[in-house]
């Protein structure tokens, strides 16, 4: 069990900027899922382009619900995807 000075320590370690990052996970015409190495906070602040295109939060392009962005339609077998985001300690 970790102490409350532990925990803030773990807290603030991913505390930060996060630019221009590539999500992990399979870029295949098929996967919908993927997931950054934080949870942006605030959420507003995520900046996802496939392609060099942004992509709209909210449903539209995709959503993203804690590290995971669920994108509406598969990205393309090769399409680059890059994240930006902050995460406030």
């Amino acid at each position: 069990e970790l102490t409350t000075a532990e925990t803030t320590l773990v807290i603030n370690a991913n505390a930060g900027t996060y630019e221009n990052t590539v999500p992990t996970g399979a870029v295949n015409d098929v996967n919908t899922a993927f997931t950054l190495a934080a949870t942006p906070s605030p959420v507003s602040s995520l900046k996802f382009t496939i392609n060099g295109q942004l992509q709209k939060a909210g449903g539209e392009d995709f959503t993203l619900v804690g590290a995971t962005i669920t994108c509406v339609t598969a990205p393309a077998t090769g399409s680059i995807l890059l994240a930006s985001f902050y995460v406030n300690a």
